[in-house]
């Protein structure tokens, strides 16, 4: 700094500059480097290596103002990735305190957040226990078919297109059927899984009330 110093200072009287004392309101110049890593003093700077940034410095070689290098593509896309992510994490946080309010005020205590949880499997089971008798029945129904078929077939006769029309149908319903009860137990365990881990938010929120007061 001080071989800069006294190099601006040589500068500055070359040109008939006093070198006495200056602040801000004196003369200026442009500290940067070129493409060859140079280092340079000037009162202008060439355009094409403002990107590179630069210091404006006064004439006892003082930082007057530091211009920090343009930055990349590859940097600004990074930042703003980086922004994204922040707001994107912001407003999980604000989702998850909302939520977190929802549930202390939907619930007295947690005994009424259990309830509602059986209530909810409770009537899913029911629906899949109707489905169940119903499947039986068309079951039971598809045997008889069969059996009639099986019997004409057996008698050397051919089996009417009425029957082969109604096995198809029944099989169908059946198939409806088992498929509905497997959706219904899907819906259960994550009703189950989704209601329990509520349960366990609620428990960590309330004992967190009960240390602060």
């Amino acid at each position: 700094m001080r071989r800069l110093k006294r190099f601006i200072t040589l500068l500055l009287v070359g040109l008939g500059v006093s070198a006495a004392p200056i602040y801000a309101a004196g003369p200026t110049f442009f500290q940067y480097l070129d493409e060859n890593g140079q280092l340079h003093l000037n009162q202008t700077i060439p355009p094409h290596l403002v990107k590179n940034g630069y210091k404006i410095v006064d004439i006892r070689g003082n930082v007057i103002k530091e211009i920090a290098p343009a930055k990349s593509l590859e940097e600004l896309a990074a930042e703003k990735l980086a922004r994204i992510e922040a707001d994107k994490l912001k407003r999980e946080r604000q989702e998850a305190k909302k939520q977190d309010q929802i549930l202390l005020q939907s619930f007295s205590d947690e005994s009424d957040l259990i309830f509602a949880r059986d209530s909810k499997l409770e009537a899913i089971q029911g629906t899949i226990n109707l489905t169940k008798q119903k499947l039986q029945k068309l079951e039971e129904n598809l045997v008889g078919l069969e059996s009639r078929a099986g019997d004409l077939e057996r008698a050397g006769k051919s089996v009417d297109q009425t029957t082969l029309d109604s096995i198809a149908e029944v099989q169908g319903y059946i198939e409806e059927n088992k498929q509905f009860i497997v959706e219904r137990q899907e819906q259960m365990r994550i009703i189950r899984e989704e209601m329990d881990a509520q349960l366990d938010r609620y428990r960590f929120l309330r004992n967190q009330m009960s240390q602060n007061n």
